[in-house]
């Protein structure tokens, strides 16, 4: 299910979630962040606020995910689909590379690898406060030849003890797809690093998904010219490679996985 600033539901739920409230996974949410945001400092700006102000912040970030064309799914513990925002329901409804089995589980629809499902298992039995990482970043392939969909699984972390309630929200998935790309503006990657207009734009292309010679088409120039490009985007933002290159720029737009608590 997705939900806009005012807290109204559009998008996907699963069938069992058409059986019961329709509010009571936003209504989940609310209890953990607060308990969460309580059980720190006692000084949280979410803990301070009422559940429907916090049902609104929590629709106003889904829905500003949508306008970034970023895919948001929320599964339980064991893979089945909770919610998703209106991004990953038009994802998910294209059954190109993502898909609902009929049991609610989410799935990959092109196999390699190991089962998407289990991936998500492993994510969400990680203990908060251990050195096991909360993130892992997958590829999922696409029976129709398009760039692979990007995912980042990560754990949510909360107050609240998980009881094995198959409603208890225990995973987050976020999916991006380089045909749809996120909208970055080249000015704040200037700004941000003190790149040239060109630089800046080649950036754009890579975090796009394109490659070398997509970006040689793009630009209009030779594939010697892109590499000095990126040879200077490199130097700039002191990485050393271009995957490092691209997780460091979506970083700096508030995505990409976070470091190690």
């Amino acid at each position: 299910m997705a939900v806009d600033a005012a807290g109204n539901s559009r998008g996907r739920t699963t069938s069992r979630k058409r059986s019961g409230d329709a509010g009571s996974e936003l209504r989940m949410f609310e209890s953990e962040a607060i308990a969460k945001g309580a059980n720190r400092s006692g000084i949280s700006p979410i803990s301070s606020l009422n559940n429907s102000a916090v049902q609104e912040l929590i629709g106003a970030s889904f829905q500003a995910l949508d306008l970034l064309n970023i895919g948001l799914i929320v599964c339980n513990a064991s893979g089945q689909m909770l919610f998703a925002n209106q991004t990953a329901e038009l994802i998910l409804q294209a059954q190109d590379g993502l898909e609902i089995a009929k049991d609610g589980f989410l799935r990959a629809t092109k196999s390699s690898g190991p089962p998407l499902q289990d991936v998500i298992q492993k994510v969400a039995s990680v203990v908060p406060g251990t050195n096991s990482t909360r993130d892992v970043a997958v590829a999922v392939g696409r029976s129709s030849g398009r760039r692979a969909l990007t995912l980042l699984i990560r754990s949510i972390e909360t107050a609240v003890p998980r009881t094995g309630d198959t409603n208890q929200a225990a995973v987050l998935i976020i999916v991006t797809d380089a045909d749809v790309p996120v909208p970055t503006r080249e000015a704040e990657l200037r700004r941000l690093y003190g790149l040239t207009s060109t630089e800046s734009r080649l950036a754009k292309l890579l975090m796009e998904g394109k490659d070398l010679d997509d970006c040689c088409g793009e630009m209009g120039i030779t594939r010697a010219t892109v590499r000095m490009h990126r040879r200077n985007l490199f130097s700039k933002t002191g990485v050393r490679r271009q995957t490092q290159l691209i997780t460091l720029l979506f970083k700096s737009i508030g995505l990409g996985p976070r470091p190690k608590e």
